[in-house]
């Protein structure tokens, strides 16, 4: 399912990529990194996250976070 929405979402304007990781301990254990070309990030997530967020939740225990790349001036 969680790769079935990756490859839906994989036309979304400004996602540069889309990563599902697997832990190797723990194989339930899943990471869905969306990478966003994007000047002004959402502050709550890109509308596919909290889509893809709200599905995976009736399936169990869900962590969503929102990070940044920092790239300091020289």
């Amino acid at each position: 399912m969680l790769f079935d929405s990756v490859r839906q979402i994989g036309g979304e304007q400004g996602l540069i990529d889309a990563r599902v990781l697997i832990n190797v301990v723990f194989p339930s254990d899943l990471a869905l990194h969306l990478i966003w070309d994007t000047e002004s990030p959402e502050t709550q997530g890109s509308r596919a996250a909290l889509g893809i967020t709200q599905t995976l939740k009736t399936f169990g225990l869900v962590d969503h976070s929102v990070w940044t790349d920092h790239i300091s001036g020289g």
